[in-house]
């Protein structure tokens, strides 16, 4: 039996659809997992996912930022260090204000390291009998 090109085609589109979603399934979990291993190692001291502590809830801060009017990229600035997102974005400034407490500075983490944290922070889901650490 023979395979027609087209047959091979649609065989073949069907493979690489196939191979791409096990990549991006497989990059989007790589980078949960980084989220969650650097918001612990960074984060969690100060902040929770779904309840304001030292610092405030991280569960879609991104979303508050940009309805609150902060300036783009201005949230990564922050986690940067806040000093100078706060002298740069006025909205910045009003969390500053948010708690006497200082936030840390991570120079280190990347814009790509923080949207992992992000990341993972969004794809908690609230137990209604605790918060998440």
């Amino acid at each position: 039996m023979e395979i027609s090109s087209s047959q091979m085609f649609r065989n073949l589109r069907k493979w690489s659809l196939s191979a791409l979603t096990l990549v991006f399934l497989a990059s989007s979990f790589n980078s949960l997992a980084q989220g969650e291993d650097l918001f612990k190692v960074k984060c969690a001291t100060c902040h929770q996912v779904f309840k304001d502590g030292t610092g405030p809830k991280l569960y879609q801060v991104r979303q508050k930022w940009e309805e609150g009017g902060a300036a783009e990229g201005s949230i990564y600035l922050w986690v940067n260090n806040f000093e100078a997102a706060a002298a740069a974005d006025p909205y910045a400034a009003t969390v500053k204000e948010w708690s006497p407490t200082n936030m840390n500075k991570f120079p280190d983490l990347t814009k790509e390291q923080i949207t992992s944290i992000f990341d993972w922070a969004d794809s908690q889901v609230e137990d209604s009998g605790a918060s998440a650490a």
